[in-house]
């Protein structure tokens, strides 16, 4: 069984828009709805609340909040709460060396939960973490054992 956190980027495109976020988010999907759970979701609730605010704000169909919900509510879904991820903020801090990168709660779950992999189509993200975003064959950077990957990478993983 694969374990996976996606960024918000990767789940609100996903939803959205067609593309490589569209498919790692189905076959996410298809990977929790199998027996055995192929896939393990980990949701922290940061970026469930971030993702259905914004879909609120910009006023998405119903059915793109419900499959959210759905996805978060899920009992293969493992949640991360907001209390959990701030016992490591101080140490993303360290890993992104920065006190205050936008993305210290996201890399916070990462430590928090230990996934498989990080989904992110962030590019500052990955160059933060010390990726060349410049060279086509450069490969993914790890926090601990997780793989931090692009979608179009997820895909041949997941």
């Amino acid at each position: 069984m694969k374990s996976v956190i996606i960024d918000t980027n990767v789940l609100f495109s996903g939803l959205l828009f067609e593309g490589n976020e569209r498919k790692v988010l189905e076959r996410i999907l298809q990977g929790m709805l199998t027996i055995g759970e192929k896939i393990e979701f980990i949701f922290p609730e940061f970026i469930y609340q971030e993702i259905v605010d914004v879909l609120k704000r910009k006023k998405a169909p119903e059915t793109m909040l419900l499959l959210v919900e759905m996805m978060y509510e899920a009992e293969s879904t493992i949640k991360i709460s907001i209390n959990k991820i701030i016992d490591y903020i101080e140490k993303a801090k360290v890993l992104l060396k920065s006190e205050t990168h936008k993305d210290i709660p996201v890399i916070a779950s990462v430590l928090a939960s230990n996934p498989d992999y990080l989904i992110t189509g962030d590019k500052r993200l990955h160059r933060d973490l010390g990726r060349n975003i410049n060279d086509p064959n450069s490969q993914p950077v790890k926090i601990g054992r997780t793989l931090v990957i692009f979608p179009k990478e997820a895909l041949n993983l997941l």
